[in-house]
């Protein structure tokens, strides 16, 4: 007699689980992805403002210094701080130190005296006629930022 035998064995994977596989890896992706990303950020900033900082640190620290028989200033723009020689910051000088800001982050509300974006440092005293604030903060985040504070002194440091 004959007798037809209608059980098959599977091999593979269906398309079902294929996709119920990755959506199950896009999610876990998501969950671990964004608290790091938004970790990264922080991290970024606080470092990322530690060196303007400082930058404006050892440029009113070479003024005092009179380092090459000069002043220092520093320069701010939304991608970049430029800690520059003299009295007038020139964009393109060799003797120019650039900290290029990432792109995560930026500079807004330059609130300096003058209504410039140049702090320019005192021969002997250090202290400055641009007083004022910087704000550096994550582009993505504007509950996130660090304030950055320039005394009439010249003494910069963060408040926020």
């Amino acid at each position: 007699m004959f007798q037809m035998n209608y059980s098959r064995t599977q091999k593979g994977f269906t398309l079902l689980e294929i996709l119920i596989t990755l959506a199950i890896v896009v999610i876990l992706s998501a969950i671990i992805i964004v608290p790091f990303s938004n970790f990264r950020a922080s991290k970024l900033l606080e470092v990322t403002s530690n060196e303007v900082v400082s930058l404006l640190v050892q440029a009113r620290a070479d003024t005092i210094s009179s380092k090459n028989t000069s002043q220092y200033g520093v320069h701010f723009e939304a991608s970049r701080v430029v800690l520059f020689a003299g009295d007038t910051f020139v964009d393109g000088n060799p003797g120019n130190f650039e900290l290029s800001i990432d792109p995560v982050l930026q500079i807004s509300n330059i609130t300096l005296a003058g209504s410039g974006s140049d702090v320019i440092f005192e021969r002997i005293t250090g202290s400055t006629a641009q007083p004022g604030t910087v704000m550096l903060g994550v582009v993505a985040d504007a509950s996130q930022f660090k304030i950055i504070t320039i005394d009439p002194a010249g003494v910069a440091e963060q408040v926020h």
